[in-house]
């Protein structure tokens, strides 16, 4: 009977021919193509899966034949040893030659590892009828044994036939007797460990459900046996470890590994720990560059010719940043707990002049989360097109870096997490300055179907990227480059177009962004030469494509910083953010454009969160030599830049933008052009000064500040100081929530025709959220904290909404609306927050922190302000009461109390003394 129909042959080769077509239309302008490529990989799971089917219902037929095979011999075995035995005495030498015969061809055709083998086949068909032929068979070959059995001692009886005292192949003894069979060791109960291994590999907080491990370092399960307990020598175990929906050993996705006497360090190991009764404890370890995501794992017994298999669980492996083999080994203790286990950080915003922080709730250890991130891992177009190739490629951090760097954004239609967008047009779903927090947008992406989440700009991408990246085990961590460049034709320069007045003359593709924000991750780089190890730049705000998707790196830092734009990946892209030259075009009336070249003005403050303290830290020396040196000049000529015009400073004429004083919203403030003649004839000149709202991506807005001196007559050596007031009557409109204001300054020269330009973008402070605990905090009370600010303005702030998240403190975001409006000037709104002891007493770190975020949102402006405050939670106070008074050569006893303040019991709790010249080290008292 042909096992499977020409028909079905003939469509599943035609679905194989239409799923390759599928995956070489790859150009997104046809409209068709995606559709077309989302219904071809869907047809090829189903094609896959029709594919399995068919092989196990193949290898089940062969397996059939084989069992019949095996009882047939059985058979003719026990046969030809009848005919042997009824010869008798008439041939002696004969009959025991023939047996011993039969005897031979047991062993080596049905050895014990064969029967072993065609056993574990039979329990991995799961099919009912190969369970019942295997029975028939294993009943023949028990009978046989048992009549050669009984065969042979009788010769030996009758004869007196000689034995050597060695037991044959199937644990016969010469003498006559047979060995007794072992009774088959049966798996009783079992146990994980999850908190133990949790708390070893820095995964507690993950693995709350699930047993969450790293890559590398062995982890300990616990086997309990029922009826007797593990012989070694007797018993063998194995296990088996699969990953992904396709799991095959040659990818690296499925391993069956025996247990041994020491671990194997290149590939996955199983070892006897300990032993105590019945129970078992086995140490499993991984490779340290095994594939990361969620296994099954199952235990396969065996003794005798009894065997029998255990599916004990899933387990989560993950990338370890503690190993010395892994690719994303960080060397030192306090970065790898900042910038893998930390769940809190600070994103830096403002401006180059004024740097701002606001707080991030990263929550890679929170509820889901990691759940999510695998999942997304699985979304991703890759795994759809070939899910055994994605996984096979998931030991190394690069792919997972630029999957992750794809699937934050949406822009390919892949069923991303976040959607771009910067027109200030938010009405169908969130602010971007509205998130504090990656944990609400994940979550959201899961509850809705892997439906993009509305909206992101490039500090919330990277911050999510960096969420997935920690919750996966690489090191990474979140940077801010102030005056980032766009340089969308890769020639590492941004032209930019003036008219006389200050005004954009012409709409250029290039842009600078007052900042932008990209992910740094911790790896190494097999792929590339040596040097490329450490800090790698991905990118995934969407912005250019790469090898045809939405995504940007894993780019070397180091390899920014030396101009070396031939490595992968997207180094050119990365070079031009912080290194671009910036032309300034000046536009006259009569179409003549003039000159000025800045280079120097990309690529300032690079900053992210120092390590275990909330500083900034300035990177801006890893991404480029010191702006003049000699070295600098090397990288640009390495990287082919154009040949660059006379600096700045060399010019006789010098222009700055200068601040009087801090600018608060509501407030009008002053900004001054500073004019330096250095030389020694009198200049005279026009100034154009010009302010306009901003967003942070460099796109203006209207104008909020105008001054036009026809006629500047700068004298020999002389500074001079225009001032340009900006009346809060005049911004409040159309100030965005970047609350940036571009002041663009023009110094044009009548007499040589030259033109100089200074820009500079101001920060617009918002008034401050002030956070006070009410009352002492102590463990097992309630914590209610007071936020209050003060409305700087001179009309009220109506609809006013606190906001407020904080890891283990809050499921989610907590809103609280304001029932009045806060009038100009008013006394402080003071909005009570209670945090609960049952919210926080298992998330309370030894650090005693609960940090406090507020946010304060007005509706009808957009304006956003932020606070952020640590509250140190006091542990109950330890009395120390000395009895008697303290004579010299005489004991000195001292009484140690404690009140407990928690609504349950203290148990196992143990007093550590230590005093120098007290006692020798530390001294302990169990309770």
């Amino acid at each position: 009977m042909e096992l499977v129909p020409s028909s079905l042959q003939a469509q599943y080769q035609r679905g194989l021919a239409l799923c390759q077509e599928a995956a070489e239309v790859q150009d997104a302008a046809f409209p068709e193509a995606h559709p077309f490529q989302v219904a071809a990989a869907l047809f090829r799971r189903k094609l896959l899966r029709f594919q399995g089917q068919v092989e196990q219902r193949q290898g089940g037929r062969e397996l059939l034949r084989e069992l019949g095979r095996f009882s047939s011999k059985i058979g003719g075995l026990k046969v030809g040893c009848r005919q042997c035995w009824g010869r008798g005495p008439r041939g002696e030498g004969q009959a025991l030659q023939c047996l011993q015969s039969s005897f031979q061809k047991l062993s080596v055709e049905l050895a014990l590892e064969k029967l072993q083998e065609m056993e574990a086949q039979v329990c991995r068909m799961q099919s009912s009828r190969g369970l019942a032929v295997w029975t028939q068979a294993w009943h023949s070959y028990q009978v046989s044994r048992q009549i050669l059995e009984e065969m042979l001692a009788e010769l030996q009886e009758a004869w007196g036939a000689p034995g050597d005292g060695q037991g044959d192949a199937f644990g016969f003894s010469s003498s006559g007797s047979a060995a007794p069979c072992k009774e088959e060791l049966v798996l009783e109960t079992w146990d994980l460990q999850r908190e133990q291994n949790g708390q070893q590999h820095r995964t507690a907080q993950l693995g709350q459900q699930q047993l969450v491990v790293r890559r590398g370092q062995p982890f300990t399960i616990t086997l309990h046996f029922s009826g007797r307990s593990y012989e070694e020598g007797v018993d063998k175990l194995a296990f088996n470890v699969e990953t992904g929906p396709c799991p095959i050993e040659t990818s690296g996705t499925r391993c069956h590994f025996a247990m041994t006497d020491f671990p194997e360090e290149s590939g996955w190991s199983a070892v006897v720990q300990q032993q105590d009764g019945d129970a078992l404890s086995v140490s499993l370890c991984s490779p340290p560059s095994a594939r990361i995501g969620r296994y099954s794992l199952t235990l396969e017994t065996s003794t005798d010719y009894q065997g029998s298999s255990y599916h004990l669980g899933d387990f989560v492996l993950l990338f370890n940043a503690w190993h010395p083999e892994d690719t994303v080994f960080l060397r030192d203790e306090n970065e790898r707990s900042e910038y893998v286990l930390a769940q809190e950080g600070l994103i830096y915003q403002g401006s180059r002049d004024y740097i701002t922080s606001i707080p991030w709730n990263f929550g890679q250890f929170e509820e889901d989360i990691l759940t999510i991130c695998l999942n997304l891992l699985d979304t991703n177009p890759k795994f759809l097109r070939d899910q055994n190739k994605d996984c096979s490629r998931r030991n190394d951090p690069v792919y997972i870096g630029r999957v992750v760097s794809a699937m934050v954004n949406c822009n390919d239609e892949d069923r991303g997490v976040l959607a771009g967008r910067w027109d200030n047009c938010y009405e169908d779903g969130m602010s971007p300055m509205s998130w504090i927090g990656s944990v609400d947008i994940l979550r959201r992406w899961k509850k809705f179907g892997c439906q993009p989440v509305k909206y992101g700009q490039c500090w919330v991408f990277a911050a999510v990227a960096c969420t997935v990246m920690r919750c996966l085990g690489i090191p990474s961590r979140v940077v801010t480059n102030y005056y980032s460049a766009h340089d969308t034709n890769g020639n590492l320069v941004i032209d930019r177009y003036l008219s006389e007045t200050g005004e954009e003359a012409q709409r250029s593709k290039d842009m600078i962004w007052n900042y932008h924000c990209w992910v740094e991750s911790w790896m190494a780089r097999p792929d590339l030469a040596a040097g490329y190890d450490g800090w790698q730049a991905l990118d995934p705000t969407p912005q250019e494509k790469s090898e045809g998707v939405f995504c940007c790196g894993p780019a070397p830092v180091k390899a920014i910083k030396e101009g070396d734009l031939q490595m992968k990946y997207d180094i050119p892209f990365v070079f031009a953010e912080v290194n671009a030259d910036v032309v300034y075009w000046v536009v006259g009336p009569d179409g003549t454009r003039k000159k000025s070249t800045h280079s120097s003005v990309v690529g300032k403050n690079i900053s992210t969160k120092s390590v275990g303290r909330d500083g900034r830290e300035d990177i801006t020396h890893n991404y480029k030599y010191p702006e003049g040196s000699e070295k600098e000049r090397q990288v640009f000529a390495k990287a082919e830049r154009e040949t660059r015009s006379l600096r700045e400073e060399d010019e006789g004429l010098h222009l700055k933008i200068k601040l009087s004083e801090g600018a608060n919203n509501g407030s009008d403030f002053t900004v001054f052009a500073v004019i330096n003649n250095n030389t020694d004839t009198e200049r005279v000149c026009r100034l154009m000064l010009c302010a306009r709202t901003a967003s942070y991506n460099g796109i203006v807005g209207p104008q909020c500040g105008l001054k036009d001196l026809l006629t500047l007559t700068m004298e020999p050596w002389e500074e001079k100081r225009v001032p340009l007031l900006i009346l809060y009557e005049k911004y409040r409109e159309s100030l965005t929530q970047d609350n940036i204001i571009k002041v663009v300054a023009l110094l044009t020269e009548y007499q040589t025709g030259d033109i100089i330009v200074a820009i500079r973008d101001v920060y617009i402070q918002n008034p401050e959220i002030k956070i006070r605990i009410l009352g002492e905090p102590m463990q097992n009370r309630k914590l209610v904290a007071e936020i209050s600010l003060v409305n700087p303005l001179t009309a009220p702030l109506n609809n006013c909404v606190f906001v407020v998240e904080g890891t283990g403190l809050t499921d989610g975001q907590q809103s609280k609306e304001l029932e009045e409006p806060v009038e100009p000037q008013a006394e402080e709104k003071r909005v009570p927050l209670l945090i609960l002891y049952e919210k926080y007493r298992e998330s309370l770190t030894q650090d005693n922190i609960i940090k406090v975020v507020a946010l304060l949102t007005e509706y009808q402006t957009g304006d956003i302000i932020v606070a952020i405050r640590d509250v140190y939670i006091q542990n109950p106070e330890i009395k120390i009461r000395i009895l008697g008074e303290p004579m010299q050569n005489r004991k000195l006893v001292a009484e140690i109390s404690l009140v407990n303040p928690l609504t349950a019991p203290l148990n196992n709790c143990v007093f550590v003394v230590e005093g120098t010249g007290l006692t020798d080290g530390q001294q302990s008292k169990e309770l």
